[in-house]
């Protein structure tokens, strides 16, 4: 089973309610959007933190490893989004999300 990232999962269910074309799910088109540009943001930041993209070949040092997802709820201006959160473990430095921290 091939590994799916969370926000490609979001990008697939924006397609999905772009194809139902109701006036419903028009409206999570909306929340759809935001929780996908968190979803990136978190990913990016870990990306950042490890010094390699995702499925990206671990350098001869590396600084840890990616370790699953767990679901955060964030309350945002106008809404309330679903994200999944990155975890990593044996990393050097101890990882905080800048983002998270902004909306906690």
């Amino acid at each position: 089973m091939q590994k799916i990232r969370p926000s490609e999962q979001k990008r697939n269910q924006i397609k999905a309610v772009l194809q139902a074309g109701t006036l419903e799910a028009l409206e999570n088109l909306q929340r759809l959007g935001q929780e996908t540009i968190w979803q990136e943001s978190l990913e990016a930041e870990v990306d950042e933190h490890l010094g390699r993209a995702w499925c990206e070949c671990e350098s001869s040092t590396p600084r840890g490893y990616r370790n699953g997802y767990y679901r955060r709820q964030l309350t945002v201006p106008g809404s309330t989004l679903k994200v999944s959160v990155p975890r990593m473990r044996n990393t050097r430095e101890k990882f905080s999300s800048r983002l998270l921290k902004a909306v906690a």
